[in-house]
């Protein structure tokens, strides 16, 4: 969520020597809108023949390509650092992986009266809302979690 700490952690991982945001893009919002590219991958994975022998891998790789393709996007100006990026907003989080099979994620999680203090005053919105935004999200979380713990 917004206000929770993300800028700090990014600015803190890019002090390390090896570590470069992909400026100027400084939060890259490939989340939020994944969902689309999950259809789009759908959509294209219809039109296939069931004779030409498409496996689930393949449908896998497909994903994992779109994926990659954004990956490069925001490395393309880093050479060979490794970039650092931000998102505030874990909508479909659940995808995460899906695009990403072999990128690390970071989910950062500030105390849910720190987030809805900070957003009251700079936002100017009602404490319940935020509070009801902050539990929401933490539940997201936690179904994420439980979804991709290796037990």
């Amino acid at each position: 969520m917004p206000r929770s700490g993300t800028n700090f952690l990014s600015d803190l991982l890019c002090l390390h020597p090896d570590c470069q945001s992909p400026a100027p893009i400084h939060e890259d919002h490939f989340l939020p809108h994944a969902n689309l590219l999950i259809q789009y991958a759908a959509t294209i994975q219809r039109n296939w023949k069931l004779d030409w022998g498409v496996t689930e891998d393949l449908e896998n790789f497909l994903n994992q390509s779109i994926g990659n393709g954004l990956i490069e996007f925001l490395s393309l100006r880093i050479g060979d650092r490794r970039f650092v990026t931000k998102t505030p907003n874990i909508t479909n989080l659940k995808n995460f992986f899906t695009l990403f099979p072999e990128s690390c994620l970071l989910i950062l999680v500030r105390d849910g009266r720190s987030v809805v203090e900070s957003l009251f005053k700079s936002w100017n919105v009602t404490p319940e809302w935020a509070t009801r935004r902050w539990a929401r999200a933490a539940r997201t979380i936690i179904d994420f979690e439980r979804m991709n713990s290796k037990a």
